[in-house]
């Protein structure tokens, strides 16, 4: 499955409903626009005007080998949502969802594929 990133704008909290999110590559970079909530697509952030894909996420390779640390340390789960934040120093975990929804991939992949098919691809690869 893929990375997603989350953004905070307009003072607004950081979660589903009020973030911004794009996709991440393996080498850290946004690989797509921002989607909004309501499936609203962002070229840059409303607030700082950076374009989104300029950026490079730090400690993203920190951050791969953090959460396949975390999987091998409770093998009889096998699919977990991780959280993480990404801080000056590095990665931090902040908690691995065993139930994680695909809303916030639904919305991003949806806006952003042509025709709007969403992550079912993406499922369908997993068998």
């Amino acid at each position: 499955m893929p990375a997603i990133i989350r953004f905070g704008s307009h003072g607004g909290r950081i979660d589903f409903a009020g973030a911004l999110e794009s996709l991440v590559d393996l080498q850290g970079y946004l690989s797509s626009d921002a989607v909004d909530a309501t499936g609203v697509a962002h070229t840059h952030h409303p607030d700082s005007g950076i374009l989104f894909k300029s950026i490079q996420v730090p400690f993203l390779q920190q951050a791969i080998e953090l959460v396949k640390s975390a999987a091998r340390s409770i093998p009889a789960i096998r699919w977990i949502g991780w959280d993480l934040a990404i801080t000056p120093q590095g990665a931090v975990l902040i908690e691995g969802n065993g139930a994680p929804g695909f809303a916030a991939l639904q919305v991003l992949t949806a806006a952003l594929h042509p025709r709007g098919a969403g992550c079912r691809q993406q499922l369908a690869a997993l068998g």
